[in-house]
């Protein structure tokens, strides 16, 4: 017996969609954001509109964004996200160590995503002309677009060098205000106990 129609549709579906993912922003307020200082999207205390930011999708975007110590490229249009709390905590070390005082972590959930992909140009060490980056896009009903790729998709696909951070992902597009479920504060090392504590129990909830 040949599976049900509504099996075989379920199924793409399933392939099509993902449920809600969850991931953590690390950010202070000199963390910049290309976007409009709206009061209902997520963005650092600094976050305004760049005319000078590199909006273009390419390998040479995607690496200066990642290189934490190219502090010549300041205007940057990606969102940097992480999938777990002990890398988004491991960055936040290091933005203390270099002298932040002002260190938040958020965690970010952002609903069922579909699977996709955007076209980038291959460049330098790319046979092909043009490729596919596989991308999660969410689509409200008033059509705005936020997409997320994974660093590790943009090394595979585009051989992207080996900067940036285990688990880093970069969002395109802004994050709405619903979608952080959690903001707190990173100070002294007793504070960080209380701070986990917070971040953890809200990525369970």
């Amino acid at each position: 017996m040949g599976e049900s129609p509504l099996t075989i549709q379920d199924d793409r579906l399933v392939r099509l969609f993902t449920p809600a993912q969850r991931f953590y922003r690390v950010q202070t307020s000199s963390s910049l954001t290309v976007r409009k200082n709206c009061l209902d999207d997520f963005h650092a205390a600094g976050g305004c509109w760049h005319d000078k930011a590199d909006c273009r999708l390419s390998k040479t975007s995607i690496e200066r964004h990642l290189d934490i110590n190219d502090l010549s490229y300041k205007h940057s249009h990606f969102i940097s996200l992480y999938d777990n709390l002990q890398a988004a905590q491991s960055l936040a070390h290091v933005l203390r160590a270099r002298g932040h005082t002002d260190i938040v972590i958020a965690v970010i959930c952002i609903p069922m995503l579909r699977r996709s992909c955007i076209p980038v140009p291959g460049g330098k060490g790319i046979t092909a002309n043009t490729v596919f980056l596989p991308v999660l896009d969410y689509i409200d009903r008033s059509d705005h677009v936020l997409s997320v790729f994974s660093v590790e998709d943009a090394r595979k696909k585009l051989g992207v060098s080996a900067v940036g951070r285990g688990s880093e992902w970069l969002a395109i597009g802004r994050i709405p205000r619903e979608f952080v479920k959690a903001e707190v504060s990173w100070h002294d090392s007793q504070h960080r106990t209380m701070c986990m504590q917070v971040l953890s129990s809200a990525a369970r909830d």
